[in-house]
């Protein structure tokens, strides 16, 4: 497709199930920053019924079992939601959200091991199997990528066709469990099939933009405070330090501690340079 075809970004409903405020912060942050580097994907936070069945199961601590009764559950999300959505614009008079299919992120587990799943407009992810031995990269950058993921084939549903049993590192590989997930999440690649079959569906610009956000070269230091590292670190959530669902006691600590090392290694780099000035002035006026 050529892309002066392509005018408007394709727009997913964002939603975030029972994970922890600092995750979810952060989570909530590096997705919508995404809105920001790019044009091809918008991501949309919307609220959420917290009455939904659906949303009830996932919040459950046991194991779902993705029968026939889920997953008719998972194919009227889409329904209710917008329902609801529209009900809460029109009681303060706002324009309702817009977007065609839904990202669940939730901290749920199936049964038969998946890490994803969806049925109609709605994608569930569920990382309710993390470990830490999976990071680095932290669980909020596998939930970034996997949103990416689910995006673009829902962009292009054509891409699903297209996903591959052997690891590439590509963002379309089939990855059978958690731990391999790892790989396309390092990585910034999106093999030749894959690309030839998005470009197809939405122009060579969102093949672009996808490598931009997965290479993930945007996100910067967790020591520089106006860097999304370092906002995630303000947050309450290191990228580089956070190895489980959310940041441990010594995560926490150690995190404060490496920044305000930075910071009263700053200030004593300058206080240095500033007496050595001094002193060469000094030299100077003495020696004048």
């Amino acid at each position: 497709m050529d892309d002066a075809q392509v005018i408007e970004p394709y727009r997913t409903g964002i939603c975030l199930v029972g994970i922890e405020s600092a995750t979810s912060d952060a989570l909530r942050f590096l997705i919508t920053h995404c809105n920001e580097l790019q044009r091809s994907f918008e991501f949309e936070l919307i609220p959420l019924n917290p009455g939904d069945p659906l949303v009830q199961q996932l919040k459950a601590p046991r194991a779902i079992t993705a029968d026939a009764k889920f997953n008719s559950l998972v194919e009227g999300f889409a329904g209710r939601q917008k329902a609801f959505e529209s009900r809460l614009a029109d009681a303060f008079d706002l324009k309702p959200c817009s977007h065609p299919s839904y990202v669940i992120i939730s901290l749920a587990r199936f049964t038969n091991g998946f890490y994803a799943w969806g049925r109609n407009e709605t994608e569930i992810i569920a990382l309710g199997g993390w470990e830490r031995a999976f990071a680095p990269p932290s669980l909020a950058e596998y939930a970034l990528t996997i949103t990416l993921r689910l995006a673009a084939s829902s962009a292009v549903p054509a891409l699903e066709s297209e996903r591959h049993l052997g690891t590439l590192g590509c963002l379309m590989d089939f990855n059978q469990s958690l731990d391999t997930v790892r790989f396309k999440v390092l990585n910034s690649f999106i093999c030749a099939d894959c690309r030839r079959v998005l470009s197809a569906g939405r122009g060579d610009q969102a093949y672009k933009d996808l490598l931009l956000l997965l290479g993930k070269t945007w996100l910067g230091e967790s020591q520089n405070a106006l860097s999304p590292a370092g906002i995630c670190r303000k947050l309450g959530y290191d990228l580089f330090l956070t190895r489980g669902i959310k940041p441990s006691w010594w995560e926490t600590v150690s995190g404060k501690l490496l920044g305000d090392a930075v910071t009263e290694t700053i200030k004593l780099v300058a206080a240095l340079l500033l007496a050595l000035l001094l002193l060469r002035l000094g030299l100077k006026a003495a020696g004048g």
